[in-house]
């Protein structure tokens, strides 16, 4: 849901006392960035709402012309989403859990672009704003995550480095929190219940309940902060991967940059 550096420039070296400054955003520029991110406060919102609702049986659209069943799914979709929005607006909780997901997810996201950002200024290399990208409503989180594009030459295998890590950093200092969160707001669920695909709880999450020693209930109910880390912390172990453009790719081409120059 991550990529953050979506292009890396071959190395450049930048003789010594000369300084470049890195272009900063025009109107424009922030006008788009803060259009996509409204547009996935949206639809993260929508996706937190469908995690706190209970199931809402929709009626089938009726079946009478050709056109009808050419138009069935995009029918049933679209009344399954205003389904879901009216009877939020009827229950100002699930609002309220509705945005407090995507808070808490936009919180870890955006935390992790502005790493790479920032990391990217540092260094005065040319780079977007965070793209962010929402997902239709009722897929996934609602979001398929976000990135930065690099415009100008990378100056040295350190910056790479700095550059791909501050992202994962910076991301999971705003994870731990939220996870703290969501352990604190667990509550128990039926244990009478069965359940077709069970999400065990992460590494940081148990670490964190023995810390704070409350106990993790695999039968508790979700609650916003606790899928948001989920979330988050999943995205951040596979944005790891040394992997093609991933974050873990470009500390594996900065291993294997030194290794073949040592």
């Amino acid at each position: 849901m991550a990529e953050s550096l979506r292009e890396v420039s071959p190395f450049v070296d930048v003789p010594v006392g000369i300084s470049r400054l890195a272009t900063r955003p025009t109107t424009r520029e922030w006008l788009q960035h803060s259009v996509l991110f409204f547009l996935t406060v949206i639809t993260t919102t929508i996706a937190g709402i469908v995690m706190a609702a209970p199931d809402m049986s929709v009626p089938d659209p009726a079946l009478v012309s050709v056109n009808d069943y050419l138009l069935f799914v995009p029918r049933y979709y679209v009344g399954t989403v205003v389904e879901l929005l009216s009877y939020a607006f009827q229950h100002p909780r699930l609002l309220t859990e509705g945005l407090t997901f995507s808070a808490a997810l936009l919180a870890i996201l955006t935390s992790h672009e502005l790493g790479h950002y920032f990391a990217c200024r540092r260094y005065s290399v040319d780079a977007t704003l965070p793209f962010f990208i929402p997902a239709p409503p009722l897929f996934l989180a609602g979001t398929f995550g976000a990135f930065i594009k690099i415009k100008s030459p990378i100056p040295s295998r350190r910056a790479l480095f700095d550059i791909g890590l501050a992202g994962p950093l910076a991301g999971f200092v705003v994870a731990v929190p939220i996870s703290v969160l969501g352990i604190l707001h667990m509550q128990p669920g039926p244990h009478n219940v069965t359940y077709g695909i069970v999400f065990h709880d992460p590494l940081m999450f148990r670490l964190l309940g023995r810390l704070l020693n409350v106990p993790l209930d695999p039968y508790a109910l979700p609650n916003p902060y606790y899928m948001a880390a989920w979330i988050g912390l999943l995205v951040t172990s596979l944005n790891l991967m040394p992997v093609g453009q991933l974050d873990g790719g470009h500390e594996l081409m900065r291993y294997l940059a030194n290794e073949f120059t040592n």
